[in-house]
């Protein structure tokens, strides 16, 4: 890390996709040493738009945001799913 970066970190989504920048210095071991917020937000997306629009949107936005803010790193988070998810307060086969 040099002695202070950008950071734009960002949580996809189709219908939101969040984003935050962030300004880091690092001391003199290369720990960070500070952290400002700079910005945050959301882009979002109407959902019975057809779903090329709604990236096109995505794509157009971010492209501007980034241009705008000029991050030196970009942080994404990794989509998670699970199959078979259900609330656990679901009944489960053979009641409760």
């Amino acid at each position: 890390m040099s002695a202070r970066e950008r950071i734009l970190g960002l949580d996809p989504g189709l219908a939101t996709l969040g984003f935050g920048v962030i300004d880091v210095g690092a001391s003199d071991t290369g720990t960070v040493a500070e952290a400002a917020v700079v910005d945050f937000g959301v882009i979002t997306t109407a959902a019975k738009t057809p779903v090329g629009d709604r990236l096109c949107t995505l794509y157009d936005d971010l492209h501007s945001l980034i241009d705008q803010i000029r991050p030196q790193r970009v942080a994404l988070e990794k989509l998670f799913f699970t199959a078979w998810a259900t609330p656990s307060w679901w009944p489960r086969r053979g009641g409760w």
